[in-house]
């Protein structure tokens, strides 16, 4: 386990400690170091992040993709990851450095990952909240490696309008954090996950059900 979790992440990147009586999420109670966050299960933040092939009526569908046809961007985690090593993820996924917003998060995210890169101002690649801009309290556990993950989360969607084998040239993976990326249609989504649920990561599987394919756990 140890070479494992040496292999892999910033584990000594520090991130906000918050109090888990504060039902807002936004007091700071401490900041610790990423692995003892984890291992000890503290309370801090997460952010998620999917990138979508051009929505025609956007951004009106921003606020849920529910009844939409996209085609969103998954990644694979690299083998050396020490949670959910291999699986399918979403697009983006980051902890919040000490200090650092969700947005700041999310966007910083892409670029490192992907090599996708916002324009400053954000008029060109927008990002928007899928989340009516409230956070979620989410809990998971990994017996396996001794961590667990106990967080608020927001999650967020950039539309990119390329097309598709353009869009995925232009990316500059990570392979430390990434081993392959792929545009997935909702129905293919809903199919994969159907058959395959362990394929994906356990996060990934509970934002399916709450903004990707909610119709289909209803």
């Amino acid at each position: 386990m140890t070479a494992n979790l040496a292999a892999t992440d910033d584990w000594g990147e520090l991130l906000d400690v918050l109090d888990p009586g504060d039902p807002t999420g936004s007091r700071v109670i401490a900041r610790y170091d990423r692995l003892r966050v984890h291992r000890e299960g503290l309370l801090h933040r997460s952010v998620h992040v999917c990138v979508v092939r051009s929505v025609p009526d956007w951004p009106a569908q921003v606020h849920g993709l529910r009844n939409t046809n996209y085609k969103l961007l998954l990644q694979r985690r690299s083998e050396s990851k020490a949670i959910a090593p291999g699986c399918w993820d979403l697009s983006c996924a980051e902890h919040l450095r000490a200090g650092e917003s969700f947005e700041g998060a999310a966007v910083r995210g892409l670029q490192e990952e992907l090599g996708l890169a916002l324009a400053p101002d954000q008029q060109t690649t927008p990002i928007h909240a899928l989340d009516d801009g409230e956070p979620a309290l989410q809990l998971y556990d990994y017996p396996s490696v001794g961590l667990t993950d106990y967080e608020w989360n927001r999650i967020y969607v950039v539309f990119v309008t390329d097309q598709a084998d353009e869009a995925l040239a232009k990316l500059k993976l990570d392979s430390a954090e990434v081993a392959q990326v792929r545009w997935i249609t909702r129905e293919s989504l809903q199919m994969e996950l159907a058959e395959n649920p362990s394929h994906f990561t356990p996060w990934f599987r509970d934002q399916a059900r709450k903004h990707l394919l909610p119709s289909a756990y209803n």
